[in-house]
């Protein structure tokens, strides 16, 4: 039966609420939104040491109640097959990884020429001359006080292939590689 526009009066009927609703997905909404207000609350005011040991606690029992979920519901095959997709991606995560590892080693051996090396507690250390002394040579190339001229240039040749830029490192990364060298070489003779 059709009313006078055309539509049928179902689709003019307003919707009809369950008279009986469970408001149990209600209160758990709201539990839930008020614990995670209270836990934001307590994020902020904690230091940085803290808050790195929260998340990785937090991630951690996140992962855990979520394998569990998966575990109880029937659907860990999930897990599975998305640690399959990740494995093309891998090896490539693996050597950004160190990459960012060897940048780090890098960048704490000495700053640029024009910005200042920051320290682990959040400040700015003075501007270095531009020039990277003996020590800071070793700490990049990671080699011992006594190094001879072949393990200089085997840490170096290792290093430069690592992060040269046409291997996805970086210009600067090569450069303070290069002057690392040359800087060995040079206390060498």
């Amino acid at each position: 039966m059709a009313d006078w526009v055309g539509l049928p009066r179902s689709v003019l009927r307003p919707p009809v609420w369950p008279q009986n609703g469970n408001p149990m997905h209600l209160i758990l909404g709201l539990v839930l939104t008020v614990l995670l207000f209270l836990l934001l609350r307590q994020w902020a005011r904690l230091d940085p040491a803290e808050k790195r040991k929260g998340l990785f606690w937090g991630v951690a029992v996140a992962v855990g109640a979520l394998c569990t979920l998966l575990v109880v519901t029937g659907r860990l095959h999930v897990i599975g097959g998305l640690l399959a997709a990740l494995v093309p991606f891998a090896h490539r995560g693996w050597r950004a990884f160190q990459l960012w590892l060897l940048w780090r080693r890098i960048r704490n051996a000495g700053g640029g020429a024009d910005s200042g090396q920051e320290y682990d507690s959040g400040q700015q250390a003075p501007p270095s001359s531009g020039r990277m002394d003996p020590e800071q040579a070793r700490d990049v190339l990671n080699l011992p006080v006594d190094a001879g001229r072949d393990e200089i240039v085997k840490a170096h040749r290792r290093l430069i292939q690592k992060v040269h830029p046409d291997h996805g490192g970086s210009d600067e990364l090569a450069a303070r590689v290069n002057e690392a060298k040359e800087v060995l070489l040079k206390t060498l003779r």
